[in-house]
Order: structure tokens, then sequence, then C-alpha cells
């Protein structure tokens, strides 16, 4: 994890190593870099190897149909420095803690691999504390973002905003429903203590009940999903990119990332179910889009796939053209 001291110059340096998302970050000098610097001649190599769901074009387009959907300005499918731009507007005291992921190229050697930003968690930090993510009178912000991996340009795909309230100092249910429904307007249903909001692929809100294959897309755990499982104080640790992590059988991929999930975009918000007029210390809110998280993992796939298949190619070429050992 690379942890960045204060916002102004994180943001420089964030824009800089997500500016490194790129197909080609291997080892240089090795089979593995060259052979990606094939893959990606005459164009980005995810436009030929992925389905037309997932090249970069394709990604953009899903990125402009969730302008509607923010979390205190930071919107999906965001660019890594919009995002940044809009925390700083935000809350410019928010410390920002950028979480790698680990890229293992199946041509690269056995144990090697390229660290690639994935995640960024935005968080409230106290005087004189190393690591905190409280403030001295108790109060908390977190902020996560969650980006679409190589070799597309990274997008937000996924953002949670997590708020303690001062000691001593709750807010009423009542006037957290308020708010919520003002921004996002009547939630659709309720599951396991949250408030589930679900919109359809031309941002309007769904109107029917979730099929049993969208049930299944389980909007209930997004705010588990974070490395460390949590941002209420664990900023996380670095995740895994590699072929292996990114197969697409439906029974291997994450349940927000199932093929009937794409056309939805979803907004939750936990810990709300108590009686009326309850006060409440502390509220998460999640965003998220199942395209941009599915598609991004295809693509991705489809490109580390390409990559093994290349080496497999020129290892037969190179075999079909020895000569058998005299007889």
């Amino acid at each position: 994890m690379k942890r960045i001291p204060g916002l102004l110059s994180a943001l420089t340096l964030c824009a800089v190593g997500f500016a490194t998302f790129a197909p080609a970050q291997q080892p240089t000098g090795t089979e593995a870099h060259r052979m990606a610097g094939a893959a990606t001649a005459n164009g980005n190599r995810a436009s030929t190897t992925s389905s037309e769901c997932c090249n970069p074009e394709a990604m953009k387009k899903i990125a402009a149909s969730l302008v509607y959907l923010d979390i205190v300005g930071i919107k999906l499918g965001m660019s890594p420095q919009e995002a940044f731009t809009a925390v700083k507007t935000h809350n410019p005291s928010l410390k920002l803690d950028v979480i790698n992921a680990r890229l293992q190229h199946p041509t690269a050697p056995q144990g090697t691999f390229v660290k690639v930003p994935e995640w960024v968690i935005a968080h409230s930090i106290r005087a004189g504390v190393p690591n905190s993510f409280y403030e001295a009178d108790g109060s908390a912000e977190s902020i996560g973002l969650e980006f679409t991996t190589p070799p597309n340009p990274p997008l937000v795909s996924k953002v949670a905003r997590y708020v303690q309230f001062p000691s001593g100092k709750s807010v009423l249910l009542e006037t957290l429903l308020d708010a919520l429904h003002k921004k996002y307007g009547p939630e659709n249903f309720a599951l396991n203590g949250n408030l589930v909001w679900v919109f359809d692929a031309n941002g309007k809100q769904l109107t029917r009940f979730l099929t049993q294959a969208e049930k299944g897309c389980d909007p209930g755990n997004y705010v588990w999903d974070f490395p460390g499982q949590d941002i209420r104080g664990v900023s996380g640790s670095d995740g895994a990119i590699s072929l292996t992590e990114n197969e697409m059988e439906e029974f291997n991929v994450r349940y927000e990332r199932h093929l009937a999930c794409t056309p939805l975009t979803f907004v939750v918000a936990t810990n709300l179910d108590l009686p009326p007029n309850s006060p409440v210390t502390q509220m998460m809110v999640v965003i998220l889009s199942p395209a941009l998280l599915r598609n991004s993992q295809q693509a991705t796939h489809d490109w580390l796939q390409a990559e093994l298949d290349g080496k497999t190619k020129q290892e037969d070429d190179a075999a079909k053209k020895r000569s058998a050992p005299k007889l």
C-alpha cells in the first residue's frame, strides 16, 4: 500500500500512478515485455480481444451513461483525476491512500508481478496519531474508490462513503432518510437492514421487482468488497490481478459482476434498519456499476489470455521448425 501525505500533492502523484495503468507495464527486456509490445501494436489490444462490451470505447459509453449518480460529487465513470478533484472539492483535508493490485502476467517469470493502482481510500486523519481515520471529536469520514483494471483506461466503478458523526452529536434517522430520498428518490426495497435503490441502463429507477437472477446481485454486501474488507479505519492491502483471478465463469465472478447485473446500477445505504426517529451515529452509502466492474474484468481476462495464447503459439511455431534427431 502506498500512502500519500497531503491531498494537493496526492492529486498529482495519484494521477501519475494511474497513468501507468497500461498494457505494456511488464519487466522490460523480457520476452513478456516484447509480447506485450506486439499485442498493443496498431491500437489497444483490448479492442481486438474483448467483445464489443469491453473495449475502451464501450467502457466510455457506459461511463457517460452513469453521470446521473454520485456521492458528494464523485460520479461513477470518472477518470482518476476527475475523481480526485471531486474529493478535493468535497473535503480538501482528506488523506489519500493508494492501494495497488499485483498484476501477474502469464508470460512473465513465476513470482514476478507489477503493481498497478486499483483502489483509493480518502479518509480523515488526526494530528499526532499515525494512521488514524478518526478525528479528536470522534468523527470520521472515509471514501473508497474502486477503479477498473488494465488494459483499458481506469474509471471509477464503485464509490463507498462512510461517515461517523462527532461524539454526542448523533443525527435522527428521519433526517438521514429525508436526505437520501431527496438525493436518490424512494428506495426500491430494504435488505438486511440496508436500503437499496436500483436503476436501469437508461438511468431510470426500476419500477418492477428484481428477477431471480438479479437477486443474485446481492446488493446488501457491497460495503465489504474493498481490500481489507472495510474502509472504516482499515485502509486495506494489495489485491491480485492474474488470468486465474479474472476467470469469467459465473460461479467464479463476484455476485455484482454476474451478467444479469450489468444492465443495473445500485445505491445502497447501510445500517438504517432502526425504529423511527432513532439517533444514528454512523452511516455508509455505496454506489456501483456492475457493467463497469464485469466488463473490466472481462477485458483484463481477454488481454491476459491473448498474451498467453501468443506465447503458446510462438512456442508451437518454434517447435515446428525444429528438425527431428538423426535416427
